[in-house]
């Protein structure tokens, strides 16, 4: 079989872009998460925007630090370790909707994401 020289040309380009970035790795959130805390804890109020169970994560929006008037929206990941408070009693994140008010304690680990420690339904 004969290649042209534009098909031979992208192949090694294919190869040599192989050799140079290694394929990534995705990360699952249950990976996400149990990846070491890398900075001091902190803490937002605002509403769940949506939750995904099987995913292990959290959206919320809240008030904007930069923007007095304005909303920020955070995905907050979920860990082994995590605690979900509902009326003063734990619960599984399939007991948390889009629209409950929410309290979320939380660090950054080494991919800069936000992990929970404790997540309280107002």
């Amino acid at each position: 079989m004969r290649m042209n020289t534009n098909t031979v040309f992208y192949l090694a380009l294919l190869g040599i872009g192989l050799c140079l970035f290694p394929a990534a790795t995705i990360s699952s959130a249950e990976e996400t998460a149990a990846e070491t805390v890398q900075s001091p804890a902190q803490t937002v109020s605002g509403e769940i925007v949506s939750v995904d169970p099987e995913g292990g994560f959290v959206v919320v929006q809240y008030p904007s630090e930069s923007d007095a008037t304005g909303t920020e929206s955070g995905v907050f990941y979920l860990s082994e370790t995590s605690t979900i408070v509902q009326n003063d009693a734990n619960v599984e994140v399939s007991a948390l909707k889009a629209g409950d008010s929410v309290t979320v304690e939380y660090a950054a680990n080494e991919s800069n994401n936000n992990v929970v420690s404790t997540l309280t339904v107002n």
